[in-house]
Formats: C-alpha cells, sequence, structure tokens
C-alpha cells in the first residue's frame, strides 16, 4: 500500500457570506496493491463488502476511468510518483531500479515549495539498496 499526505502549512482562513474557505485542499493519496477495479462495492461488486472504501469514494474522488502505462509495481509507483510515463523516467521493471530511483523527480518537492507539508507512508518498492528514499 502507498499513501501520500499533503497539509498546507500556511494557515488562512476566509469568511465569505457564512461560508469558511480553507487556504488549499488537503490531498490523501492511497496506492493499494492487487485491488481489481471492481472488487470493492462502490464499483458494482455484487457481494463483496467494503465499506471504508466505499466511504472513501463517496467523500473524495473516484477515479473511474484511469488506466496505468504498465502493470509493474516498480514502473506504476515511478509514473505515480513523478507524473511521467515508464519510457520518460526510466523504471521500467522490478529488478533494475536502485541508481534510477534516487534521481526521479518527485511531486512531492514541488507541493513542499507550494506551502504543503508532505508524508510517504507505507510501500516504496523502488531501489534494492538500503539508503534513505527522497
Amino acid at each position: 500500500m502507498f499513501f501520500v499526505s499533503c497539509q498546507s502549512s500556511v494557515k488562512e482562513v476566509k469568511k465569505t457570506e457564512s461560508k469558511f474557505t480553507y487556504g488549499k485542499p488537503n490531498i490523501i493519496l492511497i496506492v493499494v496493491d492487487d485491488l481489481r477495479w471492481d472488487e470493492f462495492s462502490a464499483a458494482g461488486h455484487p457481494f463483496l463488502k467494503t465499506p471504508n472504501i466505499d466511504k472513501l469514494a463517496k467523500e473524495g474522488a473516484l477515479f473511474e476511468n484511469a488506466y496505468q502505462a504498465v502493470p509493474l509495481c516498480s514502473p506504476n509507483r515511478a509514473c505515480i510518483l513523478t507524473g511521467q510515463y515508464p519510457s520518460r523516467h526510466g523504471i521500467v521493471d522490478n529488478v533494475a531500479r536502485d541508481k534510477a530511483s534516487h534521481q526521479l523527480k518527485l511531486f512531492a518537492p514541488v507541493l513542499q515549495q507550494a506551502g504543503y507539508e508532505t508524508a510517504h507512508i507505507g510501500k516504496w518498492h523502488m531501489g534494492n539498496d538500503p539508503t534513505p528514499r527522497p
């Protein structure tokens, strides 16, 4: 599982017609391994009961028409973290990825420059060496 949470460090509150607008929106991205597009009840599965996933789908964003560039863990994660295709970021398999994974330009530093606090919790799966990840 892959989880990213971002929160704006700018505490800005504006009052407009009895509604409050709070600065930048919070962003939480959850990527789950080995979950087919139809394996939860919000996607129409006939008997699987997934109330927590369903609640996230109802209260957040559910991508109903999304595709991945490659069906492998490391290249797909690299696509999510960089916004690039495998042919661009260079992670094309689940084996030789240690040097390249440390050189990727990820979206988290861009969010940090915009005032967000970011965190990555969960599976990174890019790089075979023990050094810290970006």
